[in-house]
């Protein structure tokens, strides 16, 4: 069981993380909603990009369905053409829930943090059959250009509540970033 103050506090965390990194500059403007999934995919997502946070209580899956579009290709890549978006936009994302796996960090010892990887994006569909305690669906707008589509997913092992800190990761000054951390 996910208590909803835990349910709230991960989505602040996510919110936090996304509009921290998500942007390459810091004059770009992020607008973060909620989204349904769609009731009838005639084209479904080609590729989406996984990245899992894991501790013993729980697993949170985030899949980020980034738009192809050349706006997109170009955002992601700071304009070099010889970066393919699935590229570029690893380290992005990779930037974003590594910030999440740090502010979780703070409540829950033994988290770890796969690299990006890609899926289909069939397995939107099949979330479901992890029997997740929590789905939060989100839009990024950047410069309403640049779209990202990302999916929370929160199974968890045992029961899971904690108290929201005072201060995130993304607001904190002194908050490492790009470690890599070997186990």
């Amino acid at each position: 069981m996910i208590s909803d103050q835990a349910r709230h506090v991960i989505d602040r965390i996510f919110g936090d993380a996304v509009r921290a990194n998500l942007p390459m500059s810091p004059s770009d403007r992020v607008e973060l909603g909620t989204s349904r999934p769609p009731a009838n995919r005639d084209a479904p997502v080609p590729e989406v990009m996984v990245i899992t946070s894991s501790s013993f209580l729980f697993r949170l899956l985030t899949v980020f369905d980034v738009d192809g579009n050349p706006q997109s290709a170009g955002y992601f890549s700071r304009g070099r053409n010889d970066v393919p978006l699935v590229e570029s936009f690893a380290e992005v994302a990779n930037l974003c829930c590594g910030a999440i796996n740090r502010e979780l960090s703070r409540y829950f010892p033994h988290l770890g943090m796969s690299t990006p990887y890609v899926l289909s994006g069939r397995c939107l569909d099949f979330l479901g059959d992890l029997k997740p305690q929590h789905v939060a669906r989100y839009e990024v707008a950047i410069n309403d250009s640049v779209r990202v589509g990302a999916t929370l997913c929160l199974c968890g092992s045992a029961t899971l509540d904690f108290t929201p800190s005072a201060v995130s990761a993304a607001d904190s000054a002194d908050a490492d970033t790009g470690e890599l951390e070997l186990f």
